[in-house]
């Protein structure tokens, strides 16, 4: 299942301790853009989260199930906490890095 309910500063740390970062407003629309994460229509549809990866599974080595039911933190331009995943691979809005919600997660970079 997707972790969610963490402000940013919370999702920042669970990607450090991964080894990882958030990922940039580019990287993750460019990820959501990536025709493996556009194959299957349920992504992102209904109100429940669900496993991830089990509607999208990865294929060729491509970022897939992007198109989660949850919105995720992301960087912008300037280092600002974006949120990302508002419905197509390129809505996202600026947000108080102190926003919490049952259902806004996170994705890391590597």
């Amino acid at each position: 299942m997707p972790v969610t309910g963490l402000n940013f500063d919370q999702a920042t740390r669970i990607c450090a301790d991964a080894d990882g970062r958030i990922c940039n407003h580019r990287e993750w629309a460019w990820a959501c853009r990536s025709s493996s994460s556009r194959k299957a229509t349920i992504c992102g549809s209904g109100k429940d989260l669900h496993p991830t990866g089990i509607y999208c599974p990865p294929e060729d080595g491509l970022p897939s199930d992007m198109r989660s039911n949850a919105k995720e933190w992301a960087v912008g331009p300037f280092g600002n906490p974006l949120i990302v995943g508002l419905g197509n691979c390129r809505d996202f809005r600026i947000a108080s890095p102190f926003k919490r919600s049952q259902r806004l997660g996170v994705r890391c970079c590597y």
